[in-house]
């Protein structure tokens, strides 16, 4: 049997939706990309979402917007992808990495405070793996200290705390749609915002810095030169990118409802297993499952990468977790110290498939591979 390790879930009505598309004569940032856009606001209950080509791209604009200096600190997770490290280096300022709580693999508000500084300018806290963060014990925190808040939620589309949706506690959140996200575009992102002040600014930076937008630039009745404020980039997603993402709005919630049941299922089975624990989902956390991230205890028989390639070697797909950011050569430079969490999280971790299309016999043949190859 072959189990990959995930898989876009896609339809007839993306196919359609992007046929319509081509017809329209639509390629680049049109209605479709206005329709997705007001889609996921609607999701989320937020004033404003604003396309861009990745989360990456959308964490770049949000830090962009606080006129960040070359001796501003940013506090990051260091279990995580590099992407929010990255955009604060390329900005000039200083990524600070934070450990992280070994169970949820969520940073905490003692987290960063442990790292803060005079010269701590933003916190940017990661809903890992789709798993919202303590954000009202983090928000605290940045109020207190008077320190800007970013939500990194390219894995939490659909993730809520109590009921609350990703992206009510930060200035912005970045969302992701990557193939391996909750839904996807193919490849994209949007950056929230919970108010108007830097709405104009972020959609100017992500269109070359243009005051007017190629939507209402080509349904102009007259002819006029587009203007410049100041220089930006072209972050802008594709009318083809967003109408894919705008059939896939209307399966979030199937989408969530299969990856939730299937993630109970892997649970019910790990729960009481001697070698590896299920990921922790706080009770009143609405957990996305963008990954199933498991962690192989101590004195387990083998080790994470073995068991890793044995999966694989069955023909089920498998990979690490997240990496320890700070030990990276890449970003070593701006450690400051060990963090034991993430490094044990590093070393650990390691992901079952999870995709909404799997089914009962797939699910169980990756079980019953997982204790042949670590026996409970």
């Amino acid at each position: 049997m072959q189990v990959p390790l995930t898989k876009p879930y896609f339809g007839d009505q993306e196919a359609e939706e992007v046929r319509r598309v081509l017809e329209s004569g639509w390629v680049t940032q049109g209605p479709a990309v206005k329709r997705f856009e007001e889609g996921v606001a609607r999701i989320l209950k937020l004033p404003h979402a604003i396309a861009t080509t990745s989360a990456t791209a959308a964490l770049y604009l949000a830090l962009r917007e606080f006129k960040l200096e070359k001796d501003d600190e940013v506090l990051v997770p260091s279990f995580t992808f590099p992407g929010v490290a990255n955009a604060a280096i390329l900005l000039g300022s200083k990524p600070v990495f934070v450990d992280a709580n070994p169970r949820t693999y969520n940073a905490e508000a003692k987290h960063f405070e442990a790292f803060l500084t005079p010269k701590t300018r933003v916190i940017v806290a990661i809903h890992q793996f789709g798993l919202c963060a303590d954000m009202p014990a983090i928000k605290k925190l940045c109020d207190e200290n008077k320190i800007e808040l970013i939500e990194d939620a390219a894995c939490a589309f659909g993730s809520t705390r109590h009921g609350v949706p990703v992206g009510h506690d930060g200035r912005f959140a970045a969302l992701s749609f990557h193939p391996r996200k909750i839904i996807t575009t193919g490849e994209g992102g949007i950056i929230t915002a919970r108010d108007d002040t830097h709405v104009e600014s972020l959609r100017s930076h992500r269109s070359q810095g243009t005051t007017v937008s190629d939507l209402a630039r080509h349904k102009a009745t007259s002819v006029f030169a587009p203007t410049f404020a100041e220089p930006g980039f072209n972050f802008r997603l594709s009318d083809i990118q967003a109408a894919v993402g705008c059939a896939q709005l209307d399966l979030l919630d199937e989408i969530l409802e299969k990856r939730r049941a299937i993630a109970k299922n892997y649970t019910e089975a790990l729960k009481d297993h001697p070698w590896i624990s299920p990921p922790l989902v706080p009770e009143g956390y609405g957990h996305t499952f963008q990954s199933f991230c498991c962690v192989l205890k101590e004195g387990a028989p083998s080790s994470r990468d073995e068991l890793v390639q044995g999966l694989r070697e069955h023909n089920i797909g498998s990979t690490v977790g997240a990496v320890a950011t700070h030990i990276l050569p890449a970003f070593s430079a701006w450690s400051r110290g060990p963090l034991p969490n993430t490094e044990m999280l590093a070393e650990r971790t390691f992901m079952l498939p999870m995709y909404p299309q799997m089914g009962s016999a797939e699910i169980q043949y990756v079980l019953e591979t997982l204790n042949k190859l670590i026996k409970p």
